[in-house]
């Protein structure tokens, strides 16, 4: 990237420094799709770019961006416990900026991936291009359907075993009940009142 002038700027042969500058949409309107790279998680991520007053950190594709700043990290090492928690625990951030990506998010909570609007700017590293790229990057290794229906089982199968005696108790004593009711001989009834036509004995 070059200015008007054709002078190189300042931090394009700045080498890893342009990777760690934040990401600037910039002060004019247009909203052109971007790539920065995030120092702070190690990896690149989308941003909408105004079209002017941006710095280095801004790339036309992801592939540019690793290539250019795939060792640019902070030089403080990040484990891969924080790391794996930034990626897969951070609640989903939309940003202030206006256009709208879909993204997807690992919701730890729910245990599976989840899609939300990205505004294009300052995220978070919870913010995955597809569902298989969020499930890939988050879900444990050895979870299959097999061990989701297990944990359900052992967790909440008790519980919900214990809810469905009682309601068969329950219902046996209802009927129970129904049958004691039906064979109780019902009482006699009295007879209803009846109005009868008499003779007259005294005719006119």
């Amino acid at each position: 990237m070059f200015t008007s002038s054709g002078i190189c700027p300042s931090w394009a042969s700045g080498g890893h420094e342009r990777c760690r500058l934040p990401a600037l949409t910039g002060h004019c309107r247009a909203s052109v799709p971007r790539w920065f790279f995030n120092a702070s998680a190690g990896t690149c991520q989308s941003f909408v770019f105004g079209g002017c007053g941006g710095n280095g950190n801004n790339f036309g594709t992801e592939r540019d961006c690793r290539e250019s700043c795939g060792g640019a990290a902070l030089s403080s090492p990040v484990s891969t416990n924080s790391t794996l928690a930034e990626h897969c625990s951070a609640p989903p951030v939309t940003g202030p900026c206006r256009a709208a990506f879909p993204r997807w998010y690992f919701s730890p909570e729910l245990g599976s991936c989840r899609e939300f609007t990205y505004g294009g700017c300052r995220g978070n590293a919870n913010n995955h291009r597809d569902e298989e790229e969020c499930l890939r990057r988050c879900r444990p290794q050895n979870d299959d359907s097999g061990s989701e229906f297990r944990r359900f089982f052992y967790t909440k199968g008790p519980f919900l075993g214990g809810l469905l005696a009682l309601g068969a108790a329950l219902g046996s004593g209802l009927t129970l009940g129904l049958r004691r009711c039906r064979r109780r001989p019902r009482p006699p009834r009295a007879p209803e009142d009846q109005e009868c036509l008499m003779k007259d004995p005294y005719p006119a």
